[in-house]
């Protein structure tokens, strides 16, 4: 076990990603608990097209950690 440090270098869209959040003013508040809708709704289309089995994003959840 470790402290919780990455092994590797941040992919490229990742830090994109973070800078886009950040110009945007979206970091700056708590997301539900269960992560954010879009990711959620995002998810459950890929899980859905990958697996042909119907999923929905109150089904899933994308957090941080351990909770």
């Amino acid at each position: 076990m470790t402290a919780g440090e990455i092994w590797s270098h941040t992919a490229p869209s990742v830090r994109e990603g973070a800078i886009s959040a950040i110009n945007c003013n979206i970091n700056r508040y708590y997301t539900d608990s269960l992560g954010v809708i879009e990711w959620r709704n995002a998810l459950a289309r890929k899980i859905s097209t990958d697996t042909g089995q119907p999923w929905s994003a109150d089904e899933i959840a994308v957090t941080s950690g351990a909770k």
